[in-house]
Protein backbone atom coordinates (compact mmCIF):
# COMPACT_ATOMS: atom_id res chain seq x y z
CA UNK A 1 0.00 0.00 0.00
CA UNK A 2 1.41 3.54 -0.83
CA UNK A 3 -0.21 6.58 0.65
CA UNK A 4 -0.10 10.02 -0.58
CA UNK A 5 0.19 13.32 1.46
CA UNK A 6 -3.00 15.30 0.40
CA UNK A 7 -2.43 17.81 3.35
CA UNK A 8 -0.45 21.31 3.56
CA UNK A 9 2.61 19.60 5.69
CA UNK A 10 4.79 17.00 5.96
CA UNK A 11 3.00 13.93 8.12
CA UNK A 12 5.35 11.76 10.22
CA UNK A 13 3.43 8.30 11.09
CA UNK A 14 5.50 5.38 13.56
CA UNK A 15 8.65 7.08 11.84
CA UNK A 16 8.08 7.36 8.49
CA UNK A 17 7.53 11.05 6.84
CA UNK A 18 5.25 11.83 3.82
CA UNK A 19 5.62 14.96 2.45
CA UNK A 20 3.11 16.67 0.50
CA UNK A 21 2.25 16.30 -3.28
CA UNK A 22 -0.10 17.59 -5.43
CA UNK A 23 -3.08 19.94 -4.30
CA UNK A 24 -4.35 20.32 -0.99
CA UNK A 25 -7.54 18.15 -0.41
CA UNK A 26 -10.15 20.68 0.80
CA UNK A 27 -13.76 20.51 2.15
CA UNK A 28 -15.41 23.81 0.91
CA UNK A 29 -16.45 26.45 3.10
CA UNK A 30 -19.68 29.36 2.99
CA UNK A 31 -19.70 31.96 5.51
CA UNK A 32 -23.07 33.96 6.75
CA UNK A 33 -22.66 37.77 7.39
CA UNK A 34 -20.51 38.85 10.16
CA UNK A 35 -22.48 40.20 13.40
CA UNK A 36 -21.12 41.56 16.13
CA UNK A 37 -17.77 39.75 15.05
CA UNK A 38 -19.29 36.20 14.67
CA UNK A 39 -21.26 34.33 11.32
CA UNK A 40 -21.87 30.82 10.54
CA UNK A 41 -20.18 28.71 8.57
CA UNK A 42 -21.52 25.74 6.69
CA UNK A 43 -19.30 22.81 4.55
CA UNK A 44 -19.94 22.04 0.95
CA UNK A 45 -17.64 19.75 -0.51
CA UNK A 46 -14.32 18.00 -0.82
CA UNK A 47 -12.08 19.24 -3.66
CA UNK A 48 -8.57 18.71 -4.33
CA UNK A 49 -8.84 14.74 -3.89
CA UNK A 50 -7.68 12.69 -6.52
CA UNK A 51 -10.20 9.70 -7.63
CA UNK A 52 -9.51 6.86 -6.23
CA UNK A 53 -6.20 4.75 -7.40
CA UNK A 54 -5.38 0.79 -6.72
CA UNK A 55 -3.12 0.38 -4.03
CA UNK A 56 -3.09 4.24 -2.87
CA UNK A 57 -4.38 5.63 0.62
CA UNK A 58 -4.96 9.41 0.33
CA UNK A 59 -3.28 11.46 3.44
CA UNK A 60 -5.91 13.99 4.55
CA UNK A 61 -6.94 16.53 6.98
CA UNK A 62 -9.25 15.43 9.95
CA UNK A 63 -12.00 18.14 8.36
CA UNK A 64 -11.15 16.26 5.06
CA UNK A 65 -11.41 13.47 6.51
CA UNK A 66 -14.71 13.84 8.74
CA UNK A 67 -16.23 15.31 5.15
CA UNK A 68 -15.88 12.12 2.75
CA UNK A 69 -17.15 8.38 2.78
CA UNK A 70 -14.15 7.43 0.61
CA UNK A 71 -12.53 4.04 2.17
CA UNK A 72 -9.43 4.96 -0.01
CA UNK A 73 -8.87 8.55 2.46
CA UNK A 74 -6.69 7.89 6.65
CA UNK A 75 -5.53 11.01 8.53
CA UNK A 76 -3.32 11.58 11.24
CA UNK A 77 -4.18 9.96 14.73
CA UNK A 78 -4.06 13.32 16.32
CA UNK A 79 -5.94 12.34 19.29
CA UNK A 80 -3.87 9.45 20.13
CA UNK A 81 -2.72 8.90 23.51
CA UNK A 82 0.80 8.12 21.95
CA UNK A 83 1.21 11.28 19.58
CA UNK A 84 4.85 12.51 20.23
CA UNK A 85 4.51 16.61 20.63
CA UNK A 86 7.60 19.11 21.19
CA UNK A 87 8.65 21.03 23.62
CA UNK A 88 5.74 23.59 22.57
CA UNK A 89 3.12 21.31 22.30
CA UNK A 90 3.11 21.01 18.49
CA UNK A 91 2.57 17.19 17.14
CA UNK A 92 5.77 16.00 15.77
CA UNK A 93 4.50 12.35 14.92
CA UNK A 94 1.52 10.20 15.30
CA UNK A 95 1.31 6.31 16.17
CA UNK A 96 -0.91 5.70 13.38
CA UNK A 97 -3.48 6.71 10.57
CA UNK A 98 -7.37 6.81 11.72
CA UNK A 99 -9.45 5.00 8.43
CA UNK A 100 -13.14 4.58 7.82
CA UNK A 101 -14.89 1.62 10.14
CA UNK A 102 -17.98 0.20 8.51
CA UNK A 103 -21.15 1.22 9.84
CA UNK A 104 -23.54 -1.22 11.29
CA UNK A 105 -25.94 -1.61 8.47
CA UNK A 106 -22.78 -1.66 5.92
CA UNK A 107 -21.65 -5.10 7.68
CA UNK A 108 -24.35 -6.14 7.45
CA UNK A 109 -25.36 -5.55 3.71
CA UNK A 110 -21.93 -6.72 3.17
CA UNK A 111 -22.62 -10.20 4.68
CA UNK A 112 -26.39 -10.62 3.04
CA UNK A 113 -24.74 -10.00 -0.52
CA UNK A 114 -21.66 -12.28 0.88
CA UNK A 115 -24.35 -15.23 1.64
CA UNK A 116 -26.71 -14.45 -1.62
CA UNK A 117 -29.44 -12.82 0.87
CA UNK A 118 -32.20 -10.49 0.46
CA UNK A 119 -31.02 -7.20 1.87
CA UNK A 120 -34.07 -5.04 3.12
CA UNK A 121 -32.60 -1.41 4.50
CA UNK A 122 -34.88 -0.72 7.71
CA UNK A 123 -33.38 2.42 8.74
CA UNK A 124 -34.20 3.93 5.07
CA UNK A 125 -37.98 2.87 5.30
CA UNK A 126 -38.54 4.64 8.95
CA UNK A 127 -41.08 7.28 7.90
CA UNK A 128 -41.88 6.59 4.63
CA UNK A 129 -45.53 5.24 3.64
CA UNK A 130 -46.19 2.12 1.55
CA UNK A 131 -46.97 2.83 -1.84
Amino acid sequence: MRYHNYTPHAVTVGGVTYQPRGPVARVQARFGPIVDGVCHQTFGDVEGLPDPQREVRFIVSGLVFAATDRKDVVAPATGHPEVVRNEHGHIVSVPAFIEKAETKSQIVKRLCEKKGYPCYDFHSSIGKEDA
